[in-house]
Protein backbone atom coordinates (compact mmCIF):
# COMPACT_ATOMS: atom_id res chain seq x y z
CA UNK A 1 0.00 0.00 0.00
CA UNK A 2 1.04 3.36 -0.97
CA UNK A 3 -0.28 6.76 0.06
CA UNK A 4 1.61 9.81 -1.19
CA UNK A 5 2.18 13.69 -0.63
CA UNK A 6 3.51 16.42 -3.19
CA UNK A 7 6.39 17.88 -1.35
CA UNK A 8 6.87 21.70 -0.05
CA UNK A 9 9.22 24.03 -2.19
CA UNK A 10 12.47 25.23 0.18
CA UNK A 11 15.09 27.35 0.75
CA UNK A 12 17.83 26.58 -1.82
CA UNK A 13 21.17 25.79 -0.89
CA UNK A 14 23.55 22.76 -0.92
CA UNK A 15 21.58 19.59 -0.19
CA UNK A 16 23.29 17.53 2.58
CA UNK A 17 24.19 13.83 2.15
CA UNK A 18 22.85 13.38 5.56
CA UNK A 19 19.44 13.51 7.43
CA UNK A 20 19.31 16.89 9.10
CA UNK A 21 19.29 17.03 12.42
CA UNK A 22 16.25 19.62 12.75
CA UNK A 23 13.90 19.42 15.59
CA UNK A 24 10.43 20.54 15.37
CA UNK A 25 6.89 20.13 17.83
CA UNK A 26 6.59 16.62 16.29
CA UNK A 27 9.91 15.46 17.57
CA UNK A 28 8.13 13.69 20.71
CA UNK A 29 6.35 11.76 18.37
CA UNK A 30 9.18 10.82 16.01
CA UNK A 31 12.22 9.23 17.39
CA UNK A 32 15.06 9.12 14.81
CA UNK A 33 18.04 6.66 15.22
CA UNK A 34 20.34 4.78 13.10
CA UNK A 35 21.32 7.84 11.30
CA UNK A 36 23.70 7.64 7.93
CA UNK A 37 26.84 5.88 9.11
CA UNK A 38 29.53 7.23 9.01
CA UNK A 39 31.14 4.16 8.61
CA UNK A 40 29.46 4.14 5.78
CA UNK A 41 31.07 6.07 2.49
CA UNK A 42 29.09 4.78 0.15
CA UNK A 43 25.66 6.32 1.66
CA UNK A 44 27.52 9.46 2.25
CA UNK A 45 28.48 9.74 -0.75
CA UNK A 46 25.60 9.30 -2.61
CA UNK A 47 22.39 10.87 -1.20
CA UNK A 48 20.27 9.24 -3.50
CA UNK A 49 20.90 5.87 -0.74
CA UNK A 50 21.23 8.22 2.05
CA UNK A 51 18.36 6.70 4.63
CA UNK A 52 18.14 6.32 8.48
CA UNK A 53 15.44 4.45 10.69
CA UNK A 54 13.52 5.66 12.65
CA UNK A 55 10.26 5.04 15.12
CA UNK A 56 6.51 6.53 14.85
CA UNK A 57 5.41 6.51 18.95
CA UNK A 58 1.47 6.36 19.14
CA UNK A 59 -0.04 6.08 22.26
CA UNK A 60 1.96 2.64 23.49
CA UNK A 61 2.09 1.86 19.85
CA UNK A 62 5.92 1.26 18.46
CA UNK A 63 6.08 1.96 14.50
CA UNK A 64 9.86 1.37 13.34
CA UNK A 65 9.79 2.58 9.79
CA UNK A 66 12.86 3.30 7.23
CA UNK A 67 13.34 6.57 5.39
CA UNK A 68 15.16 6.99 1.90
CA UNK A 69 15.81 10.66 0.36
CA UNK A 70 16.14 10.56 -3.41
CA UNK A 71 15.48 12.91 -6.49
CA UNK A 72 11.97 12.47 -6.03
CA UNK A 73 9.65 15.18 -5.94
CA UNK A 74 6.89 13.76 -3.48
CA UNK A 75 6.81 12.74 0.19
CA UNK A 76 5.16 8.99 0.21
CA UNK A 77 4.75 5.80 2.57
CA UNK A 78 4.84 2.34 1.61
CA UNK A 79 3.62 -0.02 3.95
CA UNK A 80 4.28 -4.00 2.99
CA UNK A 81 4.03 -6.96 4.02
CA UNK A 82 7.46 -8.38 3.90
CA UNK A 83 9.50 -5.16 4.17
CA UNK A 84 7.16 -3.16 6.71
CA UNK A 85 6.57 1.41 6.70
CA UNK A 86 9.03 2.80 4.52
CA UNK A 87 8.81 6.64 3.75
CA UNK A 88 10.65 7.97 0.77
CA UNK A 89 10.93 11.84 0.60
CA UNK A 90 12.71 14.50 -1.91
CA UNK A 91 16.56 15.30 -0.76
CA UNK A 92 15.50 18.66 0.25
CA UNK A 93 12.46 17.71 2.22
CA UNK A 94 12.85 19.30 5.91
CA UNK A 95 12.67 16.61 8.40
CA UNK A 96 10.33 18.75 10.19
CA UNK A 97 7.49 18.16 7.05
CA UNK A 98 8.63 14.85 6.84
CA UNK A 99 7.59 14.07 10.32
CA UNK A 100 4.72 16.01 9.94
CA UNK A 101 3.50 13.75 7.32
CA UNK A 102 4.22 10.85 8.98
CA UNK A 103 2.48 12.03 11.97
CA UNK A 104 -0.53 12.72 9.85
CA UNK A 105 -0.52 9.48 8.19
CA UNK A 106 -0.43 7.25 11.02
CA UNK A 107 -3.80 5.83 11.56
CA UNK A 108 -3.34 4.44 7.61
CA UNK A 109 -0.30 3.30 8.41
CA UNK A 110 -1.67 1.36 11.61
CA UNK A 111 -4.46 0.13 9.55
CA UNK A 112 -3.08 -1.15 6.81
CA UNK A 113 -0.05 -2.98 9.69
CA UNK A 114 -3.31 -4.81 11.35
CA UNK A 115 -4.72 -5.85 8.11
CA UNK A 116 -1.37 -7.54 7.51
CA UNK A 117 -1.37 -8.51 10.77
CA UNK A 118 -4.64 -10.38 10.57
CA UNK A 119 -3.46 -12.49 6.84
CA UNK A 120 -2.42 -15.97 6.76
CA UNK A 121 1.27 -16.73 6.69
CA UNK A 122 2.68 -16.29 2.85
CA UNK A 123 2.64 -20.01 1.58
CA UNK A 124 5.05 -20.00 -1.68
CA UNK A 125 5.83 -23.10 -3.77
CA UNK A 126 7.93 -25.52 -1.87
CA UNK A 127 11.08 -26.04 -3.87
CA UNK A 128 12.14 -29.93 -4.14
CA UNK A 129 10.30 -33.24 -5.68
CA UNK A 130 6.97 -33.85 -4.25
CA UNK A 131 6.49 -30.14 -3.11
CA UNK A 132 3.63 -28.02 -4.50
CA UNK A 133 3.50 -25.12 -6.51
CA UNK A 134 0.13 -23.05 -7.14
CA UNK A 135 -1.65 -23.23 -10.58
CA UNK A 136 -4.85 -21.86 -11.35
CA UNK A 137 -5.50 -21.31 -7.72
CA UNK A 138 -4.78 -24.72 -7.02
CA UNK A 139 -1.63 -26.72 -5.45
CA UNK A 140 -0.07 -29.07 -8.00
CA UNK A 141 2.79 -31.25 -7.34
CA UNK A 142 6.29 -31.12 -8.68
CA UNK A 143 7.38 -34.20 -10.35
CA UNK A 144 10.46 -35.22 -12.63
CA UNK A 145 10.24 -34.88 -16.18
CA UNK A 146 8.83 -38.26 -17.48
CA UNK A 147 8.51 -39.97 -14.04
CA UNK A 148 4.88 -38.18 -13.40
CA UNK A 149 1.83 -40.15 -11.94
CA UNK A 150 -0.48 -39.20 -15.18
CA UNK A 151 -2.10 -36.75 -12.91
CA UNK A 152 -3.20 -33.77 -15.21
CA UNK A 153 -2.37 -31.56 -11.71
CA UNK A 154 1.15 -32.17 -12.11
CA UNK A 155 4.09 -29.61 -13.45
CA UNK A 156 7.21 -31.73 -14.85
CA UNK A 157 10.30 -30.58 -14.67
CA UNK A 158 13.55 -31.59 -15.92
CA UNK A 159 15.93 -31.30 -12.81
CA UNK A 160 18.04 -33.76 -11.01
CA UNK A 161 16.71 -35.35 -7.71
CA UNK A 162 19.21 -32.83 -5.90
CA UNK A 163 18.89 -29.79 -7.75
CA UNK A 164 19.01 -26.40 -5.51
CA UNK A 165 15.94 -24.07 -4.93
CA UNK A 166 17.35 -22.14 -7.58
CA UNK A 167 17.33 -24.39 -9.90
CA UNK A 168 14.24 -25.55 -9.15
CA UNK A 169 12.62 -21.68 -9.14
CA UNK A 170 14.52 -21.09 -12.51
CA UNK A 171 12.23 -24.28 -13.85
CA UNK A 172 9.19 -23.43 -12.26
CA UNK A 173 9.27 -19.51 -13.47
CA UNK A 174 9.96 -21.66 -17.22
CA UNK A 175 6.92 -23.53 -16.57
CA UNK A 176 4.88 -20.70 -15.93
CA UNK A 177 6.10 -18.93 -18.93
CA UNK A 178 5.51 -21.67 -21.20
CA UNK A 179 1.54 -22.57 -19.84
CA UNK A 180 1.05 -18.78 -19.43
CA UNK A 181 1.53 -17.91 -23.04
CA UNK A 182 -1.33 -20.75 -24.12
CA UNK A 183 -3.54 -19.86 -21.28
CA UNK A 184 -3.65 -16.51 -21.47
CA UNK A 185 -3.97 -16.46 -25.17
CA UNK A 186 -6.95 -18.95 -25.31
CA UNK A 187 -8.57 -16.33 -22.77
CA UNK A 188 -7.53 -13.41 -24.98
CA UNK A 189 -9.18 -14.84 -27.72
CA UNK A 190 -12.65 -15.94 -25.61
CA UNK A 191 -12.81 -12.63 -24.69
CA UNK A 192 -12.36 -10.44 -27.96
CA UNK A 193 -14.98 -12.90 -29.00
CA UNK A 194 -17.27 -11.78 -25.98
CA UNK A 195 -16.48 -8.35 -27.03
CA UNK A 196 -16.86 -8.76 -30.78
CA UNK A 197 -19.70 -5.44 -31.02
CA UNK A 198 -16.81 -3.25 -29.76
CA UNK A 199 -15.22 -3.44 -32.79
CA UNK A 200 -12.06 -3.59 -31.02
CA UNK A 201 -8.49 -3.10 -32.88
CA UNK A 202 -6.27 -6.40 -33.12
CA UNK A 203 -4.17 -7.47 -30.10
CA UNK A 204 -1.74 -9.69 -29.58
CA UNK A 205 -0.33 -11.63 -26.47
CA UNK A 206 2.85 -11.50 -24.98
CA UNK A 207 3.94 -12.94 -21.05
CA UNK A 208 7.07 -12.11 -18.98
CA UNK A 209 7.43 -12.03 -15.45
CA UNK A 210 6.89 -8.64 -13.95
CA UNK A 211 7.09 -7.35 -9.86
CA UNK A 212 4.68 -4.42 -9.57
CA UNK A 213 1.96 -5.34 -13.06
CA UNK A 214 -0.43 -7.81 -13.92
CA UNK A 215 -0.68 -6.63 -17.31
CA UNK A 216 0.05 -3.81 -19.52
CA UNK A 217 -1.31 -2.62 -22.89
CA UNK A 218 -0.06 -0.91 -25.90
CA UNK A 219 -1.71 1.36 -28.32
CA UNK A 220 0.06 -0.87 -31.06
CA UNK A 221 -2.23 -3.70 -29.66
CA UNK A 222 0.31 -5.46 -27.31
CA UNK A 223 -1.12 -6.52 -24.46
CA UNK A 224 1.53 -8.15 -21.57
CA UNK A 225 0.62 -10.55 -18.86
CA UNK A 226 2.22 -11.27 -15.62
CA UNK A 227 3.15 -14.81 -15.76
CA UNK A 228 2.62 -15.19 -12.06
CA UNK A 229 -1.11 -14.54 -12.66
CA UNK A 230 -1.20 -18.15 -13.93
CA UNK A 231 -1.24 -18.95 -10.09
CA UNK A 232 -4.28 -17.54 -9.46
CA UNK A 233 -8.00 -18.51 -10.11
CA UNK A 234 -9.35 -18.53 -13.48
CA UNK A 235 -11.60 -15.63 -12.88
CA UNK A 236 -9.17 -13.42 -11.56
CA UNK A 237 -6.85 -13.86 -14.47
CA UNK A 238 -9.96 -13.27 -16.45
CA UNK A 239 -10.42 -9.72 -14.81
CA UNK A 240 -6.39 -8.30 -16.10
CA UNK A 241 -7.63 -9.80 -19.63
CA UNK A 242 -10.67 -8.09 -19.75
CA UNK A 243 -9.39 -5.17 -18.35
CA UNK A 244 -6.66 -4.83 -20.62
CA UNK A 245 -8.47 -5.58 -23.39
CA UNK A 246 -10.73 -2.27 -22.36
CA UNK A 247 -7.43 -0.31 -22.31
CA UNK A 248 -7.56 -0.49 -26.38
CA UNK A 249 -11.40 1.60 -26.33
CA UNK A 250 -10.18 3.53 -23.01
CA UNK A 251 -6.36 4.46 -22.74
CA UNK A 252 -7.13 5.56 -19.35
CA UNK A 253 -9.13 4.67 -15.77
CA UNK A 254 -11.58 7.12 -16.73
CA UNK A 255 -16.01 6.32 -15.25
CA UNK A 256 -16.32 5.04 -18.88
CA UNK A 257 -12.95 2.53 -18.51
CA UNK A 258 -14.78 1.01 -15.74
CA UNK A 259 -18.26 1.51 -17.12
CA UNK A 260 -16.84 -0.84 -19.47
CA UNK A 261 -15.14 -3.18 -17.40
CA UNK A 262 -18.53 -3.81 -15.86
CA UNK A 263 -20.84 -3.87 -18.82
CA UNK A 264 -18.16 -6.35 -20.06
CA UNK A 265 -17.60 -8.48 -16.69
CA UNK A 266 -20.43 -8.01 -14.18
CA UNK A 267 -18.41 -9.80 -11.38
CA UNK A 268 -15.00 -8.14 -12.08
CA UNK A 269 -14.83 -6.28 -9.13
CA UNK A 270 -15.44 -9.63 -6.97
CA UNK A 271 -12.71 -11.47 -8.97
CA UNK A 272 -9.69 -8.25 -8.72
CA UNK A 273 -10.52 -8.38 -5.18
CA UNK A 274 -9.76 -12.08 -4.80
CA UNK A 275 -6.97 -11.56 -6.89
CA UNK A 276 -5.56 -8.72 -4.87
CA UNK A 277 -6.49 -11.15 -1.15
CA UNK A 278 -4.67 -14.02 -2.77
CA UNK A 279 -1.61 -12.11 -4.03
CA UNK A 280 -0.48 -11.46 -0.14
CA UNK A 281 -0.69 -15.34 0.35
CA UNK A 282 1.29 -16.99 -2.37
Amino acid sequence: MTITKKAPATKSGSTSKKHPNTKSAASNQVSKSNQVSKSNPSLQNNPQKASFSGVILRAKTSIPYLLVRSRRKTLAIHVKRESGVEVRAPLRASQAEIERFVISRAPWIEKHLLRFNAMPEFSGPDLHFGGHAWVLGEEWKLAPLGNGSGDDQQIELKLAWNASEADFQKALDQWYTREASAWFEQRHQYWRRRMAALDLPDSFVTVRKMRRRWGSARRSGKLVFNTALLKYPPECIDCVVVHELCHLVHFNHSPAFYRLMSEVMPEWKEADARLCELALRY
